[in-house]
């Protein structure tokens, strides 16, 4: 019998797909609240890359939202352009980036949700 299949092997971890789809459901449902569907509402993360990344974009598609992806190279204010300029409703991170992308996520009204947060919030 085959084992779980491998879907990523980054430098944090070697996970399966059953690890991806349940961390990605995790961060749907974090998403959502009490919504059914974000109805195409734009999410910007930044997310080193790694299995949160991962699971952060899928968990934003499968939510309904468009994930509006910031590079990790950008500066501050090219940040805070791309989250205004997208029309972002809301802002995910790594715990490290709080700091400089909470204050224009709420200068956008977009709230600032962290990468901790909405991948391990469900978790038992």
């Amino acid at each position: 019998m085959v084992g779980p299949r491998r879907a990523i092997v980054a430098s944090d971890g070697v996970f399966t797909y059953d690890d991806l789809d349940d961390a990605s459901k995790r961060v749907a449902g974090s998403l959502l609240a009490d919504n059914e569907d974000l109805n195409q509402t734009r999410v910007a993360f930044l997310v080193h890359p790694s299995f949160a990344y991962a699971a952060v974009q899928r968990g934003i598609w499968g939510a309904g939202g468009v994930a509006v992806p910031l590079a990790v190279s950008h500066p501050p204010a090219e940040l805070e352009y791309v989250i205004r300029d997208s029309g972002a409703s809301l802002v995910v991170a790594d715990e490290a980036w709080a700091p400089t992308l909470a204050p224009p996520g709420r200068a956008a009204g977009a709230p600032f949700v962290t990468v901790d947060e909405a991948v391990h919030r469900g978790d038992g």
